[in-house]
């Protein structure tokens, strides 16, 4: 909805002003000041697009809808959508091997991690070699 606004917005201004650059230029001949118009609704079309993006992220941030005067409201889902993806049954069990790759198996990762940093902390990589 809000994407769709702009976007007619937009449209219909340039439709009005191509219409205008087109009389005046039947008149007057002036091809840079028709060329500076259609310059100037490109910047104001590129502008208005970045602005947009800021204010949806603003409108819709974390699952409210923001508006003036009425900030923080709450959405929800629909209740047929909870229903079609089995809300009431809650998430799925995580899976319990990786379905990608078979990663490699290290009996204690938090003691190679600290071995690696304890390294680090005393300027002294892997192979015990100063690097500072």
């Amino acid at each position: 909805k809000d994407v769709s606004w702009r976007q007619t917005e937009l449209e219909s201004a340039s439709v009005a002003l191509t219409v205008a650059m087109e009389e005046e230029y039947k008149l007057n001949q002036e091809f840079e000041l028709v060329n500076k118009a259609y310059l100037g609704n490109v910047e104001s079309i590129v502008a208005s697009l970045w602005s947009l993006s800021d204010e949806l992220i603003f409108k819709y941030a974390d699952g409210f809808v923001n508006e003036q005067g009425d900030m923080s409201q709450m959405v929800g889902y629909p209740a047929w959508w909870l229903e079609a993806v089995g809300f009431r049954d809650g998430p799925p069990p995580p899976p319990t091997k990786p379905k990608c790759c078979q990663p490699p198996k290290n009996p204690n990762p938090a003691e190679s991690f600290h071995q690696g940093a304890s390294g680090l902390l005393r300027g002294r990589d892997s192979n015990d070699n100063t690097f500072f």
